[in-house]
């Protein structure tokens, strides 16, 4: 149902081959979910590859570096990044401050619950896995879905380890 890729897997120009190929491929949901690490990324290759998702992740500080927009106000960066990518679904994750997820039928956020952090490795992954479960599964208009992708993420982050028991 969904073919998911990250940023971080794009260093390879053999990986980048591969996922040019699997783009190419009609019927899954294509989902990019963005992590930019010092070195290792190309803000255009970036925007080029959302071009071709139905749904875009990133953090709000990856939502400002993509945008260049410096600012705090998650409405305008989910506006910049729609105008940019034309992509439908777009979710800023923001940390301690829950999320924001704008859909084809409307916009949602959620707190994040506070939890005593850990280690966060992990928990973007987990915040992406219940967002795409509930895509898939058509729920995108419930209001429990995103607190809940935001309640799991917050767990994993309370945990040690990117994948706790």
């Amino acid at each position: 149902d969904a073919l998911v890729f990250g940023t971080l897997a794009l260093r390879s120009r053999t990986n980048r081959d591969t996922l040019d190929k699997l783009l190419a491929v009609e019927k899954p949901l294509k989902v990019l979910d963005v992590n930019l690490r010092r070195r290792h990324y190309d803000v255009q290759r970036t925007i080029q590859l959302a071009r071709r998702c139905g749904l875009l992740k990133c953090n709000e500080d990856e939502a400002r570096e993509l945008t260049g927009e410096d600012t705090r106000d998650v409405g305008a960066l989910l506006d910049r990044l729609a105008d940019m990518t034309a992509v439908a679904r777009i979710c800023i994750t923001r940390g301690a401050e829950g999320a924001v997820y704008r859909w084809p039928g409307g916009t949602a956020s959620a707190p994040a619950p506070q939890v005593s952090v850990r280690d966060t490795v992990g928990a973007g992954d987990a915040f992406l896995a219940a967002l795409l479960m509930g895509v898939v599964a058509g729920q995108e208009g419930e209001p429990e879905l995103l607190p809940r992708c935001c309640r799991l993420a917050a767990h994993v982050a309370s945990q040690d380890g990117a994948v706790p028991d």
